[in-house]
């Protein structure tokens, strides 16, 4: 069920850096410009362990305004074919979590991606939501 309901999200910590995996979106609905990526950037989002019930879209989008403590995660192929797999380490030491607190290796997290829609997919579908997936718990091996 998390490979369709949280794009097949994955995370874990070793070695200081923070490995993330998860399949890009695929639109389920028609446009009206085929061709057109619904996607314009995924980040991904840090969270607390115990905040992870209370960390919503709002929170993500405030991250996003104010350009903090969120990461961009670029896909590294075109994306002409389908599915597409996000798999690439952040260095530990230079991210930080939703708060702006360096990530201990000690503690539990958890993590969102944010996507951000295209506005001609939003208008094409008549919803102006962005994404948030459902968080995911970093799992560590040291």
């Amino acid at each position: 069920m998390n490979k369709e309901l949280n794009i097949n999200l994955k995370a874990y910590i070793e070695s200081n850096n923070l490995y993330v995996s998860f399949r890009r979106i695929i639109s389920p609905f028609a446009t009206h410009r085929p061709g057109i990526y619904p996607v314009n950037n995924y980040y991904i989002i840090v969270v607390k362990y115990e905040k992870r019930n209370v960390f919503d879209i709002a929170n993500a989008e405030n991250l996003y305004l104010k350009g903090e403590n969120l990461y961009e995660a670029r896909f590294g192929i075109e994306l002409k074919e389908y599915p597409y797999v996000f798999d690439k380490p952040f260095y530990i030491l230079g991210i930080n979590d939703s708060d702006g607190d360096e990530i201990d290796v000690d503690k539990k997290y958890v993590i969102f991606i944010y996507a951000l829609y295209n506005v001609f997919y939003k208008k094409s579908i008549n919803n102006f939501e962005d994404f948030l997936s459902n968080p995911e718990q970093i799992t560590t091996f040291n």
